[in-house]
């Protein structure tokens, strides 16, 4: 594992801790999964839709994917680096605090 996947998995976790919507990252690698949910524990589609806009917005591409498209789909390219990492988890905490 490379250095801004293990920054990225480790920040994504406790991203997760300090808040109740997100559910636990999953994933493999730089593919990176985060479910947006409600406080019920229900998918909550809506919010994914505008924090994955939000982020498009400040220039960090990513995707919704699942049953229920509630789920964040990250998945940067092969050269992604650790300041790409500051800039995503940046703009994801961004996002967060602006669209809860």
């Amino acid at each position: 594992m490379c250095m801004s996947t293990h920054i990225q998995a480790q920040h994504l976790q406790a991203i997760h801790v300090k808040n109740p919507t997100l559910g636990k990252p999953h994933g493999a690698g730089l593919l990176q999964g985060l479910d947006i949910r409600n406080t019920d524990g229900s998918p909550n589609p809506k919010l994914a839709a505008r924090i994955m806009n939000h982020m498009r917005q400040n220039r960090v591409l990513i995707g919704t994917t699942g049953p229920s498209n509630n789920i964040l789909k990250i998945r940067p390219p092969i050269i992604f680096n650790q300041e790409h990492s500051e800039i995503l988890l940046a703009s994801l905490l961004k996002a967060l605090n602006d669209c809860i």
